[in-house]
């Protein structure tokens, strides 16, 4: 990944756009410029990765942490597709 985010008519998000979670449901899953639905799949993600992370640093520390980033990448990895259906 280089470069900075685009929207999928090409045009570079701004830094507000570039908040996750918050700018997601500030623009109510749309786009800023062309009004374009923003995939559910980058919500999701974004929410669960840091819920899953926290759980596990809480349950096992810094080990369970650095495990659950590096499964969770991996699972995001693999299942693209799964996550594609989601949309």
């Amino acid at each position: 990944m280089i470069g900075r985010s685009v929207c999928v008519c090409g045009r570079q998000l701004g830094w507000t756009e570039n908040i996750p979670v918050v700018s997601y449901l500030h623009l109510f899953g749309r786009s800023k410029c062309c009004d374009s639905k923003i995939p559910r799949r980058y919500f999701i993600t974004e929410i669960s990765f840091p819920a899953i992370t926290l759980g596990a640093y809480t349950a096992y520390n810094h080990y369970g942490a650095a495990v659950s980033i590096f499964v969770l990448s991996l699972l995001t990895l693999i299942s693209k597709d799964l996550l594609t259906k989601l949309d």
